[in-house]
């Protein structure tokens, strides 16, 4: 069941990333579509767990506000990966959100005393060079542009969000899966940042800076279902499979099939120093999982 459940999480995480594109070409705008995403996430929840809220109010203050504050962090870095996405390619965002594997690894080692080995710190000095190699992206005319002030700090703001987000659901698997199961834990993620999301929608709605527009809640819905489930796939998976195998494995598949569906779909195009960036990343990913 580990390795399935490790499929689907590739399966869901490739379709977000790719579903970011589409959304630029049809010109969405991206707030909308992530508050009504989160929504349908916590419907999808609701759905499968009806009794959810009696368990949430039971679990405790500690991982209430725990599952709060990382919608908070959901939302935010969402949002950068939508817009970094659209601006700097899927490929570029699938590399530098899976490098994030870099902050779990440590946590392990600094927080919860795991040792750690020469390959190890091999692979972060090959994960901090490959971010340089990727840095750069190419046009359709073939001519490579270094990103924009604005896109490298939203990059940075991915990296390490991205890495706070898979270290966090460590910590729920290790301290609270007990408490909670992941269905409803879940749910708690994604509702927080649908209110999150909504409340700023509303003051923009009412502020008049973003028109009311049916189009967002359509593909809101279509980005929310395998949202849900992608996360709902990891922490199945982790319970299957020991974080420092699941998080290389899951990020090098993600890697790859975005980078490979991007040339296809989005016909992106990569200089030599991003293929070589590409392969530094991936070996670095191997080295952090020895």
């Amino acid at each position: 069941m580990g390795i399935l459940y490790l499929l689907l999480s590739i399966s869901a995480s490739c379709y977000i990333v790719l579903y970011f594109k589409y959304l630029e070409r049809f010109g969405f705008p991206l707030l909308p579509v992530i508050a009504v995403n989160y929504l349908t996430c916590v419907i999808c929840g609701a759905i499968q767990s009806p009794g959810f809220a009696g368990n949430i109010l039971s679990a405790g203050s500690e991982i209430m506000t725990f599952g709060l504050s990382l919608g908070l962090l959901f939302i935010g870095i969402f949002f950068c990966i939508g817009y970094v996405t659209q601006k700097a390619g899927a490929g570029f965002v699938a590399i530098l959100s899976k490098m994030c594997v870099i902050i779990p690894v440590l946590f392990s080692v600094f927080y919860l005393n795991e040792k750690i080995n020469a390959w190890n710190i091999t692979g972060i000095i090959f994960a901090v060079f490959s971010i340089f190699l990727i840095q750069y992206r190419t046009k359709g005319s073939g001519s490579a542009e270094p990103l924009s002030v604005l896109v490298m700090i939203l990059s940075a703001l991915v990296f390490l969000g991205s890495g706070m987000i898979d270290t966090s659901l460590k910590i729920f698997d290790v301290y609270y899966s007990h408490l909670l199961p992941e269905s409803e834990f879940s749910i708690l993620i994604f509702g927080s940042a649908a209110v999150t999301g909504f409340l700023i929608l509303a003051y923009m709605y009412i502020s008049g800076k973003i028109p009311l527009d049916y189009r967002p809640l359509i593909a809101g819905i279509g980005l929310g279902i395998p949202n849900y489930f992608s996360i709902l796939f990891l922490l199945k998976a982790l319970s299957y499979i020991q974080a420092s195998v699941f998080f290389p494995l899951n990020n090098i598949g993600v890697v790859l099939a975005v980078c490979f569906l991007g040339i296809l779909l989005f016909k992106e195009v990569y200089t030599r120093i991003n293929y070589i960036g590409v392969a530094v990343a991936i070996s670095a990913i191997l080295l952090l999982a020895l």
